[in-house]
């Protein structure tokens, strides 16, 4: 995964196939058995823990700003 310059500067650190991988997996509220529902939720918990640490501080950033 290489940083893309974004039009404003700076990198941005994001994996786009990850990410779309992320949002199909969204859809484990839909799913009608429990059972189902906890493996489609823990399979979008362990992409989501594949994102990279610079990614995930960018987030932090964003969401929380200077606070942190």
């Amino acid at each position: 995964m290489q940083p893309k310059l974004q039009e404003v500067g700076g990198f941005q650190f994001r994996d786009d196939v990850l990410e779309a991988k992320i949002d199909v997996a969204k859809s484990w509220v839909n799913e009608p058995n429990r059972e189902e529902r906890r493996i489609k939720f823990q399979y979008m918990a362990d992409l989501i823990a594949q994102r990279s640490p610079e990614y995930i501080c960018e987030l932090e950033f964003q969401m929380f700003g200077y606070y942190l």
